[in-house]
Protein backbone atom coordinates (compact mmCIF):
# COMPACT_ATOMS: atom_id res chain seq x y z
CA UNK A 1 0.00 0.00 0.00
CA UNK A 2 1.17 3.46 -1.10
CA UNK A 3 1.05 6.48 1.37
CA UNK A 4 -1.05 8.14 -0.79
CA UNK A 5 -3.20 5.40 -0.92
CA UNK A 6 -3.37 4.65 2.59
CA UNK A 7 -4.27 8.92 3.20
CA UNK A 8 -6.79 9.14 1.03
CA UNK A 9 -9.01 5.90 2.48
CA UNK A 10 -9.36 4.95 6.02
CA UNK A 11 -6.33 3.42 6.79
CA UNK A 12 -7.17 2.44 10.14
CA UNK A 13 -9.33 -1.00 8.47
CA UNK A 14 -5.54 -2.08 7.42
CA UNK A 15 -4.53 -2.14 10.79
CA UNK A 16 -4.85 -4.99 13.16
CA UNK A 17 -8.42 -5.43 14.83
CA UNK A 18 -7.85 -4.74 18.31
CA UNK A 19 -6.24 -1.56 20.06
CA UNK A 20 -5.57 -0.80 22.99
CA UNK A 21 -6.58 2.64 24.78
CA UNK A 22 -3.49 4.07 24.50
CA UNK A 23 -2.79 3.07 20.57
CA UNK A 24 -6.49 4.08 19.71
CA UNK A 25 -5.36 7.58 21.39
CA UNK A 26 -2.05 7.58 19.65
CA UNK A 27 -4.01 6.98 16.31
CA UNK A 28 -6.47 9.95 17.00
CA UNK A 29 -3.29 12.04 17.72
CA UNK A 30 -1.78 10.84 14.23
CA UNK A 31 -4.88 11.28 12.53
CA UNK A 32 -4.89 14.80 13.39
CA UNK A 33 -1.03 15.76 12.77
CA UNK A 34 -2.02 13.98 9.16
CA UNK A 35 -4.64 16.41 8.30
CA UNK A 36 -2.33 19.12 6.86
CA UNK A 37 -0.39 16.87 4.96
CA UNK A 38 -1.02 16.98 1.23
CA UNK A 39 -0.03 13.55 -1.04
CA UNK A 40 -0.42 13.29 -4.99
CA UNK A 41 0.36 10.66 -7.40
CA UNK A 42 1.85 13.25 -9.11
CA UNK A 43 4.82 14.24 -6.95
CA UNK A 44 7.86 12.79 -7.77
CA UNK A 45 10.26 11.34 -5.78
CA UNK A 46 12.76 13.74 -4.64
CA UNK A 47 15.24 11.00 -2.72
CA UNK A 48 19.22 11.64 -3.67
CA UNK A 49 22.23 10.58 -2.90
CA UNK A 50 24.79 13.47 -1.47
CA UNK A 51 27.49 12.36 -3.35
CA UNK A 52 26.40 11.78 -6.88
CA UNK A 53 23.27 13.06 -7.08
CA UNK A 54 21.14 9.76 -8.58
CA UNK A 55 18.03 8.80 -7.69
CA UNK A 56 18.17 7.10 -4.18
CA UNK A 57 16.52 3.33 -4.23
CA UNK A 58 14.85 2.11 -1.16
CA UNK A 59 17.54 -0.44 -0.54
CA UNK A 60 20.60 2.37 -0.52
CA UNK A 61 18.34 4.26 1.69
CA UNK A 62 17.81 1.23 4.37
CA UNK A 63 21.88 0.25 3.73
CA UNK A 64 22.65 3.64 5.34
CA UNK A 65 19.95 4.07 8.05
CA UNK A 66 21.51 0.62 9.41
CA UNK A 67 24.44 0.70 8.36
CA UNK A 68 26.37 1.22 12.23
CA UNK A 69 24.83 -2.08 12.76
CA UNK A 70 26.86 -5.01 13.12
CA UNK A 71 26.30 -8.10 10.53
CA UNK A 72 25.50 -11.51 12.85
CA UNK A 73 26.43 -13.96 9.92
CA UNK A 74 24.99 -16.86 11.99
CA UNK A 75 21.49 -15.00 11.78
CA UNK A 76 22.41 -14.86 7.57
CA UNK A 77 23.22 -18.62 7.52
CA UNK A 78 19.65 -19.41 9.57
CA UNK A 79 17.64 -16.83 7.04
CA UNK A 80 18.94 -18.53 4.11
CA UNK A 81 18.40 -22.20 4.97
CA UNK A 82 15.69 -24.31 3.38
CA UNK A 83 14.18 -25.43 6.64
CA UNK A 84 10.81 -24.49 7.32
CA UNK A 85 10.30 -20.88 8.63
CA UNK A 86 8.87 -22.03 12.11
CA UNK A 87 12.50 -23.76 12.43
CA UNK A 88 13.99 -19.96 11.44
CA UNK A 89 12.08 -18.69 13.89
CA UNK A 90 13.23 -21.09 16.61
CA UNK A 91 16.86 -20.88 15.84
CA UNK A 92 16.87 -16.93 15.79
CA UNK A 93 14.92 -16.78 19.08
CA UNK A 94 17.34 -19.19 20.52
CA UNK A 95 20.59 -17.28 19.05
CA UNK A 96 19.21 -13.79 20.30
CA UNK A 97 18.64 -15.62 23.17
CA UNK A 98 14.76 -14.14 23.61
CA UNK A 99 12.94 -18.12 23.69
CA UNK A 100 10.59 -18.04 26.87
CA UNK A 101 12.82 -19.91 29.33
CA UNK A 102 12.14 -19.48 32.52
CA UNK A 103 15.23 -17.45 33.53
CA UNK A 104 13.43 -15.17 31.18
CA UNK A 105 10.27 -15.48 31.78
CA UNK A 106 10.99 -15.20 36.01
CA UNK A 107 13.27 -11.79 34.75
CA UNK A 108 10.52 -10.49 33.34
CA UNK A 109 8.14 -11.33 36.80
CA UNK A 110 6.25 -13.70 34.80
CA UNK A 111 6.48 -16.68 37.14
CA UNK A 112 7.71 -17.36 39.98
CA UNK A 113 10.99 -18.84 39.77
CA UNK A 114 13.94 -19.39 37.26
CA UNK A 115 14.60 -23.09 37.89
CA UNK A 116 14.33 -25.75 35.67
CA UNK A 117 11.22 -27.94 35.89
CA UNK A 118 13.57 -30.73 35.44
CA UNK A 119 16.16 -30.35 37.38
CA UNK A 120 18.05 -27.63 39.84
CA UNK A 121 19.97 -25.12 37.54
CA UNK A 122 18.61 -21.91 36.21
CA UNK A 123 16.87 -22.26 32.56
CA UNK A 124 18.93 -20.00 29.97
CA UNK A 125 18.73 -20.74 26.78
CA UNK A 126 21.54 -22.72 26.33
CA UNK A 127 20.99 -25.15 29.81
CA UNK A 128 17.44 -25.84 27.50
CA UNK A 129 19.18 -26.63 24.20
CA UNK A 130 22.77 -28.59 25.38
CA UNK A 131 22.97 -28.90 29.37
CA UNK A 132 19.60 -30.08 31.00
CA UNK A 133 19.45 -33.97 31.49
CA UNK A 134 15.92 -34.29 29.92
CA UNK A 135 17.06 -32.22 26.76
CA UNK A 136 19.69 -34.73 25.89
Amino acid sequence: MTVVSAMSSDFRNTLGPRFSLAAEADLRDLAKVLCSVVLSHDTPDTRACRLTNAKLPNKSFYSNSFRHLQIDDVGCKVWKRAAPLKCKIFCWLARKKRLPTNERRFRHHLCTSAVCPSCSQDEDVAHLLFRCPQAL
